[in-house]
């Protein structure tokens, strides 16, 4: 067996005070949106949706959670007030939306949220230990987009090389092994892709299997399931490295 083990270096976050990420958007700094006009017109939707997010009725808090989501930045001042608010539901609802800007937002609304859920955890109030959990949940998953070339050798001194991509969840694979050439990708929304580039009869051909989930390509083509299980199968995160195992004695 051979393991490689990759570490992933993070950036530490600063503490911003919250309210100068309030006035950040207040003194007009660059938001999400595109003209003045439009960043009025936002801005006018946020008070009746944070009102919406203590709604009796559950599709009408659902919809406010989704429109200030939508909303970005602009919104993220308004929603930290909420947090600490005395509504359980609108509060939960509003920090929620901070953790998804977090974990996926655009760079801007990305940043800010992490100021924020930084400022959160070391208040030691409410939302404090859910602020650290989102954090380090973030800091223990590969950086994304990171991709990692790697050049093991196989039997009889075959050199493999594997290329690693993790992100957004979405594990991308690309093997080469002598004129062989394996590209795997693994998506948990679309489904598996297995693509086999090798020579036949002096020309260059790629074969392509699709499946659903890991059950049914091993069920439609168990030969693109034992290189998915031999690639993919044994790329593991934990604790904000990558590790791979790669048994040298298969072909």
């Amino acid at each position: 067996m051979r393991y490689i083990t990759l570490a992933i270096v993070f950036v530490a976050l600063s503490p911003v005070d919250l309210r100068a990420i309030e006035n950040k958007q207040l003194n007009g700094q660059p938001t999400e949106a595109k003209t003045a006009s439009e960043q009025v017109g936002k801005t006018e939707d946020i008070p009746p949706l944070i009102k919406q997010l203590d709604h009796d009725e559950f599709k009408q808090r659902e919809s406010a959670e989704k429109g200030l989501r939508e909303l970005g930045v602009i919104a993220i001042p308004a929603l930290v007030q909420v947090v600490n608010s005395k509504s359980p539901e609108a509060s939960v609802r509003a920090f929620n939306i901070i953790a998804h800007h977090f974990k996926s937002g655009e760079d801007e609304a990305r940043e800010t949220a992490a100021e924020v859920l930084q400022k959160l955890k070391e208040s030691g109030e409410s939302f404090s230990a859910r602020a650290k959990q989102v954090i380090e949940a973030k800091e223990n998953t590969p950086r994304v987009g990171n991709r990692f070339n790697l050049q093991v050798a196989g039997n009889a001194g075959l050199q493999r090389r594997v290329a690693v991509t993790v992100k957004n969840g979405i594990k991308q694979v690309d093997a080469k092994e002598g004129g062989r050439q394996v590209k795997i990708v693994d998506d948990p929304q679309k489904g598996i892709t297995v693509e086999v580039t090798e020579e036949e009869n002096g020309k260059r051909e790629t074969k392509k299997f699709a499946a659903g989930n890991i059950d049914e390509l091993k069920e439609k083509n168990p030969e693109a399931h034992r290189l998915y299980e031999k690639y993919v199968g044994n790329v593991r995160a934990n604790g904000g490295n990558i590790r791979i195992q790669i048994k040298s004695n298969t072909p």
